[in-house]
């Protein structure tokens, strides 16, 4: 098991957090792609952008 999977199946829900990131749509357009509804993790729209780079989207975190 690697170090990152081990540290998931330990962890308690305390460790846990919701986390949003915020994505631009400007400027992007070209570069999003649709993910085939076969391979979506539900049935809503699902998009893939495989050069994002760190300074174009910004995560939001919110405490419980």
């Amino acid at each position: 098991m690697g170090r990152i999977a081990a540290m998931v199946r330990n962890a308690s829900t305390d460790d846990w957090r919701p986390i949003l990131y915020v994505i631009p749509f400007a400027g992007l357009e070209r570069r999003i792609h649709l993910v085939d509804i076969e391979d979506a993790a539900s049935s809503e729209p699902e998009y893939i952008i495989n050069d994002l780079g760190r300074d174009e989207f910004e995560p939001l975190e919110f405490s419980l």
